[in-house]
């Protein structure tokens, strides 16, 4: 069908509907049949244009988890948005493994999960930039006045305010 078919394909969700034109066994093992494979039905579906696209985005999601893995492992503030970065790599990659025996390519799950992973990795980005932006104070500047000055009067020195 890809051959046939190189630039689109035979349609979106379209290889049951013409899989009989293409059986080579003449129905033999029954007419519609499903492909078994999201990597074969992106393919039948979609042509090679489609495949690749659906591989650039599978590989921008894991890279993006993974780039937000490390940014999170330099910064302990960041340390839930890394967690959140390797469930959803995990659910990627899960994808993946299943993915060569069934088909679930456009199952709203997965495009939640690639969604994720942009998300993840603009938090990480935007928060980094923001902790390397601000001014590091002291642990003295951070408490209120009143606590200084409770802390002061309990020991029994001067306060700088």
């Amino acid at each position: 069908m890809a051959n046939a078919h190189p630039l689109t394909g035979v349609g979106h969700n379209a290889y049951s509907a013409v899989f009989d034109q293409y059986d080579s066994t003449e129905g033999a093992y029954g007419g519609g049949r499903a492909v078994h494979s999201s990597w074969f039905s992106v393919l039948a579906n979609l042509g090679y244009p489609g495949l690749l696209l659906f591989l650039t985005i599978i590989g921008n999601s894991v890279l993006a988890c993974r780039r937000a893995r490390k940014l999170a492992k330099k910064n302990p503030e960041l340390q839930n948005l890394g967690h959140f970065a390797v469930a959803v790599e995990g659910a990627i990659v899960a994808f993946a493994v299943g993915g060569t025996f069934t088909t679930f390519e456009f199952k709203e799950l997965l495009w939640h999960m690639f969604a994720l992973s942009m998300v993840i990795d603009r938090l990480v980005t935007e928060r980094t930039a923001a902790l390397a932006a601000a001014p590091r104070t002291s642990a003295l500047a951070v408490q209120p006045l009143r606590a200084r000055i409770g802390v002061a009067a309990a020991t029994g020195r001067a306060v700088r305010i």
